[in-house]
Parts: C-alpha cells; sequence; structure tokens
C-alpha cells in the first residue's frame, strides 16, 4: 500500500511501513492509550466539585443554626434582665417598707418648702 502526498512543491510517497512508524509516534495515539486516565481524572474532578458542594453547603447550615441561636440568645438574655430588674424593683419596695417600719418613719403629710430670703445676699449698704 502507497499512500501519496501532494506539496505545492513535489509529491511524495509514503509506505505501510512509514505511515505505521508515523502513527506509533503520533501524540493523538499517546491519548487513545490514555483512555482509562482521562475518565479517573474527570470522575475524580466531579467527586471532588460535589464534595465542595456539600462542603459549602453544611458550613452556611451550620453558620445560620449559629445565627439564629445568638439571636435567641439576646433574646433570652434581654428576657432575664427584664426579669432581674422587676425582681430587684420589688425587693426594694419591701426592703424600703421594713425599714419604715424598723425605723418608725412617719409619711408625709403636705410639704411646705422654706423659701430663701434674699436678706442673707445683700451687703447692708457696703460696696
Amino acid at each position: 500500500m502507497t499512500i501519496h502526498s501532494t506539496h505545492s512543491l513535489h509529491r511524495t510517497q509514503y509506505s505501510a511501513q512509514d505511515v505505521e512508524r508515523c502513527h506509533r509516534r503520533s501524540p493523538m495515539i499517546a491519548v487513545r492509550r490514555w483512555p482509562m486516565v482521562n475518565v479517573v481524572l474527570f470522575t475524580s474532578l466531579v467527586l471532588l466539585g460535589i464534595l465542595y458542594l456539600l462542603a459549602v453547603n453544611d458550613l452556611s447550615t451550620k453558620v445560620y443554626e449559629v445565627r439564629s441561636l445568638r439571636n435567641r440568645l439576646s433574646s433570652v438574655t434581654e428576657e432575664t434582665n427584664q426579669i432581674k430588674r422587676e425582681t430587684i424593683q420589688g425587693q426594694s419596695r419591701s426592703e424600703l417598707t421594713q425599714a419604715i417600719q424598723a425605723y418608725q418613719f412617719v409619711s408625709e403629710g403636705s410639704l411646705e418648702y422654706a423659701h430663701q430670703s434674699t436678706v442673707a445676699f445683700e451687703t447692708h449698704g457696703r460696696p
């Protein structure tokens, strides 16, 4: 079997052995020798992509849970502080009532305030 190649300058004849030798050295043949490697690389890239998506999804879910727990913590803390304030106010009133009874204080009636006299501020004719 003879293969003819036509170039612009000359004509060349190739034998079947030349063609076979050329095919053995061809990079396309090398790619055909490694189809399993390509499949393995592609499969591993797909698996890595899926694992990455699962990890990112898991992380985002945990971040959402942490945010909701933080919000719940702040609301519970606010409720606790409100209850403490109410408790302290209740204790203060009861303690004041006990102190009033213990010291025998008198409750106020109508209050009259003393007015300041301007006499204390006069210089009595001195410059």
